[in-house]
């Protein structure tokens, strides 16, 4: 499986904010615009400061993140991720940028 390692990245065209996370090779599909794109766009549309979100099946945070920047300390996102293996790397994410709005729930 090897050692995780930690990257910085940014959403292609979307924001400019600067995120860490555990490597994942869709990261940098995501960095260069080309990992969900239209849809991204479209939650940058959508979410708006204040806002509270639930983010079912957020997989590593890929949309999280995102979110999270969007609702800003106001909003509240609120995630569930049923694969340990996945919600462990979004927890790490999570951690890692410290964002304070977001509560990944377990059940």
């Amino acid at each position: 499986m090897g050692i995780p390692t930690t990257i910085t990245v940014t959403y292609s065209g979307l924001m400019d904010r600067q995120f860490k996370v555990q490597f994942s090779h869709v990261w940098r599909e995501l960095e260069y615009g080309q990992w969900e794109y239209k849809q991204l766009k479209k939650v940058t549309e959508l979410c708006k400061k204040g806002d509270n979100v639930i983010d079912v099946g957020a997989w590593i945070g890929m949309y999280t993140l995102l979110v999270s920047e969007l609702v800003g300390p106001d909003g509240r996102v609120v995630v569930y991720e049923p694969d340990p293996v996945a919600r462990a790397i979004l927890e790490k994410n999570v951690e890692m940028n410290h964002l304070t709005n977001v509560t990944i729930s377990k059940h």
